[in-house]
Order: structure tokens, then sequence, then C-alpha cells
């Protein structure tokens, strides 16, 4: 027969449980909440910036449609060194969405070429203006002309806007996600800490009841009682204790 387990190791298991599953909480909290400090960065570092970049790169595709359009007016060149320095700037915006996102790569290289062939219309249409008004017309309104050009370049900026829109609700998401997990977590994990406090509790009671046959307070009466010389002191006991504290001092007492 196995030797049943005393009072400190019965805490002592019931200590390391609690603490083992404090530990497990405590370690599953921290990597959640990591999780959604990154993601939080994420949205608000890399995101913004796309979108920033967006806006910019609108700012300059709406540049370069403007002086182009008065180098046309005029027939000075200054407007396509201008409408150029806009051109670049608006490159180096879409090369920066491109690093900052692989998923956008293809939308952008896109928006890319139709900005270059906005720019290349634009200069052909500036030199048919120089030469005559009707071979610039024809440049500006024909089909994939200037005016065409410059309306597929705002649908591909307005299609790259809206898949960085989608991105930025599936981090939302991803954001909102990982902040239920995390509470699902705590309330689980807690729970389990309540039932485990709750189940070791009662173990250690009942334990502390099966080796003294009664609760402490009692026990300790009828020490003092047959101490004193009190044999009529007694405490009823179930039939199938045979074991107890108090079972053993009444077989003591019922001896003297």
């Amino acid at each position: 027969m196995s030797k049943p387990l005393t009072i400190k190791a019965n805490l002592l298991i019931y200590l390391v449980g609690i603490i083992v599953l404090t530990a497990i909480l405590v370690v599953s909290i921290t990597i959640t909440l990591g999780k959604v400090t990154a993601q939080a960065e994420y949205e608000h570092t890399v995101t913004d910036q796309i979108v920033n970049n967006i806006h910019t790169t609108k700012y300059f595709t709406a540049q370069i449609q403007q002086f182009i359009t008065d180098s046309a007016a005029t027939g000075e060149s200054d407007g396509i060194e201008d409408a150029q320095k806009n051109l670049q700037a608006a490159m180096q915006s879409l090369d920066a969405i491109k690093k900052a996102s692989e998923e956008l790569t293809g939308s952008v290289d896109s928006t890319q070429s139709r900005l270059k062939e906005l720019f290349e219309t634009g200069k052909n249409m500036v030199s048919a203006y120089n030469v005559s008004r009707e071979a610039g017309n024809v440049i500006m309104k024909s089909t994939n002309g200037f005016d065409d050009q410059a309306e597929k370049t705002i649908d591909a900026l307005e299609e790259l806007d809206g898949k960085v829109d989608h991105l930025q609700e599936l981090a939302a998401q991803k954001l909102e996600s990982q902040v239920a997990f995390s509470t699902t977590l705590v309330f689980v994990l807690g729970g389990f800490l309540v039932v485990l406090a709750a189940i070791g509790g009662m173990v250690i009671y009942r334990r502390l009841l099966f080796m003294l046959g009664a609760e402490p307070a009692q026990s300790q009466r009828l020490a003092q009682q047959l101490m004193q010389g009190d044999l009529s002191a007694s405490i009823e006991l179930p039939a199938t204790d045979t074991q107890s504290l108090i079972y053993i001092l009444l077989q003591m007492r019922n001896r003297w």
C-alpha cells in the first residue's frame, strides 16, 4: 500500500500547479501583446507611409499634367523640365511603396509605366503644338492620347489606393483578432487558475479532514479535554473512519 501524501506535499503540488499555470498565463499574454504591438507599429509606420506616398504621387501626377499643359499652351520647354522633375519625384514615391509592401509591386509597376507613358505622350503633344494647334489637339484628344493617358494614370492611382485601403482593413482585422485572442486567453487561463485554486483548496481541506477526522478546532478541543482527564469527551465519526487522529484518540480513551 502506497504511503499517503503529507499536507506539505499536497501544498507543494498545489503551489507548483498555481505557479506553472500563472507562468503560462503571463508568457502567453506577453507573446500576444508583443504581436499586437508589432501589428500596431506596422499599421502606424508602414501603412501610413504608403498612404502618404500615394497622396504625394497624386500631387506629382497633377503637377506633371499642369506643367505639360502649360508648356503646350506657351510653347516653352521649361514646363517639360518641371514635369520631368515631378515625374522623378513620383517615381521615388512609388519605389518607396514597393519597398514597404511587396504585395503592391505589380500595381506600382503598372502605375509607373502609366506615368512614363503620360510624360512621353505629353512631350510629343508639346512638340506637335509647336508645329500646329491642330496637330497638338490630335495627340491631346485621340485614343491613348494625352487626356486618355492622364485618365488612365489617375485610374491606376485610384486602383493602387484601393489596394492600400484593403491592406489597411486586413491589418485592422488582424489586430482585432489578436486582441480578441489575447482577451480570450486571459479569461480561459484565468478561469483555469480559479478552478485550480478551488479544486486544490478542496483537496487540501478534505485531506486535512481525513487525517484529523474532524475540523481542526474540534480536534484541538477533544485533545484538550482528554488531556484534562475528561474521558466523556467524544466526537461522532463516520463508520468508515479507522485512521484519523480523532479515531486514534478515541481508541486511546476507550483503553483508559
